[in-house]
């Protein structure tokens, strides 16, 4: 996310730190706490990052759905039993996604890791939760921002 207030140093920082910063959201730092922060925040919760994640979990169903044997060449598999099974659960994490007014940082946070972790329940057989497990976690997680606001008006 590139924007005229941000400066091109703390963009590099921000890149260059994604991981340690997306940790420290998950352990609920305040992001005004530092620039890279906040501007993390500003990355993950911005509607373009998170329709890109709904689009990349939109596939993996439809992938994990094709009748096609799965790619030999692929870095990582995914489990294609355990996406079917889970599909209604990540098609409402993909709408939450796509349609909430606000998402939680820390819950995009979560959403990032679960798509993208090559020991995410997507990919590992031998992960310890289901994909639904893991899916609705992610969904409450970014619905925390919503039930925030509202016990606090």
């Amino acid at each position: 996310m590139k924007t005229q207030q941000t400066p091109l140093a703390v963009r590099l920082r921000t890149l260059m730190a994604q991981r340690r910063l997306d940790r420290r959201i998950l352990a609920g730092c305040d992001p005004q706490e530092s620039p890279e922060l906040a501007l993390r925040v500003r990355q993950l919760t911005d509607p373009h990052t998170r329709r890109e994640l709904a689009q990349s979990i939109r596939r993996t169903v439809r992938y994990a759905e094709r009748d096609a044997a799965p790619s030999p060449l692929s870095a990582v598999m995914v489990q294609r039993p355990a996406v079917k099974f889970g599909r209604a659960a990540l098609i409402d994490l993909a709408d939450q996604l796509e349609l909430a007014a606000r998402v939680s940082p820390r819950g995009m946070v979560l959403a990032n890791e679960f798509v993208r972790d090559g020991f995410s329940p997507l990919y590992d057989s031998w992960a310890p939760r289901t994909v639904t497990e893991v899916a609705r976690e992610v969904q409450d997680a970014l619905a925390v921002w919503q039930t925030a606001e509202a016990i606090a008006a």
